[in-house]
Order: structure tokens, then sequence, then C-alpha cells
């Protein structure tokens, strides 16, 4: 999204990933599938424990899972909520959205923020069960998706005891999305359809996630959920692939192109909406000044546990030209850029 600053001003191209709205053909389809739902007089009672019969299935279907396992909530947050009550011991990943660390700490959980090969090497020292909370594929705010060698690690700790949580909100952002075997899935349709969805899941794998469903106080209303149930039925996602996830998708592109004879190689390939540029040479004030300097909004890195100054660029609401003409202008700041410093370290995980 562009922002005028008043006339002969440079205009500001917005990369801190705001929301795109809805194609009013989708809002007409929405619309009629609330009043379906209305209409069913179940749907103005207590929502069943494990959420809509219907709309478990629905999902169920759009995310390859067994309905019988899949919990709706009310987000990935509201996920980590009902796992933190457990006081558990959680390995939660850096960088990633802070929410989720402010959820689990706040719930009781016991966590250690740590790189995903600091949080694989640990578990081969330490052999204590304890959950391992990610984000693959597409992580926020690097795009960084799990290789197959480090699926295998994770799925050997699963083995012997860890639960291993994964947030695949983002599996709609990417093309390989393999799964590791026994894992707890957590994501929701906020990064699809808009976070005012507030709709989302947990995909029950291991024994400690049998206690979440009746730790769950806050669900998305009924109504709500057979709303979504008729809409997903009937639509399934491909409006919003089609629409906000391939527009994403295609700025995305064009920035990496834009950029390309300085874009950093840890940035060419990532999956995902986002793109995480470090300059640790630079404060990371400075360096917010100076993307606005040059007319681009950017999101700190440290508002995603970076442990560089470093700064996150998001592609959810710019069109294809925005983003060309913002590789453009922070071409200017390619001797500050540096390849990789705000990449986890991933040596020695095997």
């Amino acid at each position: 999204m562009t922002k005028g600053r008043g006339k002969g001003s440079t205009k500001i191209i917005d990369l801190t990933g705001t929301e795109p709205p809805w194609n009013p053909a989708v809002i007409a389809v929405w619309n009629r599938c609330q009043r379906l739902a209305s209409s069913d007089p179940d749907v103005w009672r207590c929502p069943e424990p494990e959420g809509d019969g219907r709309l478990r299935s629905a999902l169920a279907c759009q995310l390859g899972v067994p309905a019988d396992r899949l919990v709706v909530t009310a987000g990935v947050r509201a996920c980590a909520q009902v796992i933190g009550e457990a006081h558990v011991t959680v390995r939660l990943e850096r960088p990633g959205f802070s929410g989720i660390a402010s959820a689990l700490r706040t719930a009781g959980a016991d966590v250690t923020s740590c790189s995903w090969g600091e949080m694989l090497r640990e578990q081969n020292a330490d052999q204590r069960p304890a959950t391992l909370w990610l984000t693959s594929p597409g992580r926020n705010p690097d795009g960084r998706s799990l290789a197959e060698d480090e699926r295998q690690v994770l799925s050997r700790r699963r083995v012997k005891g860890a639960r291993i949580v994964v947030n695949d909100i983002y599996r709609w952002h990417c093309v390989d999305n393999k799964a590791i075997p026994g894992a707890t899935l957590v994501g929701s349709l906020s990064k699809i359809a808009g976070s005012g969805c507030r709709l989302g899941w947990l995909v029950l794998a291991h024994p400690l996630d049998e206690q979440v469903v009746s730790r769950i106080a806050a669900r998305p209303p009924a109504l709500w959920q057979r709303a979504w149930a008729y809409f997903l039925e009937e639509t399934g996602l491909c409006p919003f692939r089609r629409g906000q996830i391939a527009r994403c998708l295609a700025a995305r592109d064009a920035f990496r192109s834009g950029a390309e004879s300085w874009l950093p190689r840890s940035a060419r390939h990532a999956d995902g909406p986002s793109v995480l540029l470090s300059f640790p040479r630079l404060a990371e004030t400075d360096l917010i000044d100076r993307f606005r300097r040059v007319g681009v909004r950017a999101s700190a890195g440290s508002d995603f546990a970076c442990t560089v100054s470093s700064a996150r660029l998001c592609f959810s609401n710019v069109s294809e030209a925005d983003a060309r003409a913002a590789a453009h202008r922070l071409a200017a700041l390619q001797d500050h850029c540096h390849d990789g410093a705000a990449a986890p370290d991933l040596s020695g995980a095997r």
C-alpha cells in the first residue's frame, strides 16, 4: 500500500504488512453464508468444546487432517495460551512473532527463546521431554522453512517424548509444506483471510494435547463458526489463494527481482510473505529512520526477537509496482546490508 504525505512529497510505500481488503464478490458469498447460518437453530447454543462439527469437517478437508483430531480455536495465540496453562517447558523459536512468547509466558509456561539450531542441539544434551514451538513453512519474519534433515531431527525428538508444535499459518504461501509425523499443528485463517477472522485450529497429536480441549475458554461464537463452515463448503479458500495470496507473492517476487543486484542470498529464496534484511552496522532506530527517509515503511527486527539490527518487509498489501519501487529506493542502503546475520544458526543441529 502506498500512502501520500502531501503535495510534492515522496509517497510512502508501506511494507509493514497491512491487511488487504476482501473482494466484493467474496463479501457477497460471506454475507449469504452468514444469513444461512443464522437460520440454524443450534447456532444459538454454547459452542461445542471441540468446535462446530460442520466447521471441523470443512477445515479438516482444507488442511488434509482428520476431523476428529481438529479443535477449533480463536487463533494461534489462543493455542499458545491453553498450551501454556499446563505450565510446560517450552523452547520457542527465535526470531519469531512476539505475541506467541507473551501468550505462553502469561499463561504460565517456562519459555526459553532459541534459534532452531540451538533448539535441536539443546534437546540432544537434555533428554527431558519438552515442548518445541516453531513456525514452518515461511516463518515470520525471515521466511525460513524446515529442510528435510531438520524435519527428521524433530521427528526423532518427538519419538523420544518431546512435543513438537508446528505453526503452519503460512502454509498457503509456500509450495513445500511437508509435515513432521506426530507433530501438533496450530494455525489460523488470519494470514489468508485477515486477522479479523479470529478463527484457528489445533490438531491433536501428543498425549498432552488431549488436556487442551477442556481448558479452552474463549472460542469463536457458534454462529461465526457455522457461517465459516458454509463459506468453506461453497468456495473453499480458493478466492483468497487466487486473490490476496497470489498478489502478495507476486509483489514479493517483484521486490526480489528489483533488488537482485544487492539482495542478500538469505532473502532471495525464502518462503512466505516476508523478507528480512539485517544491517548489523546500523542502530535499528537509525535503520528504520533511513528506510523512512527513502520512502519505505518497515517493521523493526527487534519486534520479532531478531538478535541484530534488521528490518522486516511484508508484502501482504502492496502492488508489484510499489514493491519494485521499494527495491530501487532501498538500493541506497545496500552497503550496510549483511547476508545471514539474523538467520538462525543451524550448524551442529543434525
